[in-house]
């Protein structure tokens, strides 16, 4: 895989010499420098979307688990009276 216009400008503006950006394609050619995986807007949105969901489920499990049950406060039900003769 060779390197990308946008990629050899970057390195252009990072100061890096024609020797350096030229050992830079040599090394990514022989497989020394692994390409850059890009993700699209989409998958990035889905990630960042799971990561929260993924926190708010932990901190609900935290507080859950450091929270003191609570009593039933619901009244109980009229005890059935028995008719008297």
């Amino acid at each position: 895989m060779s390197l990308t216009v946008a990629a050899l400008r970057e390195l252009v503006s990072l100061g890096l010499t024609a020797e350096q950006i030229l050992r830079v394609a040599e090394a990514q050619d022989a497989g020394a420098v692994p390409a850059v995986p890009t993700q699209t807007a989409r998958q990035e949105r889905n990630r960042r979307y799971y990561e929260k969901r993924l926190k708010a489920s932990e901190n609900r499990l935290k507080a859950s688990e450091t929270s003191e049950p609570e009593e039933d406060t619901l009244p109980l039900p009229p005890s059935p009276q028995t008719p008297q003769p």
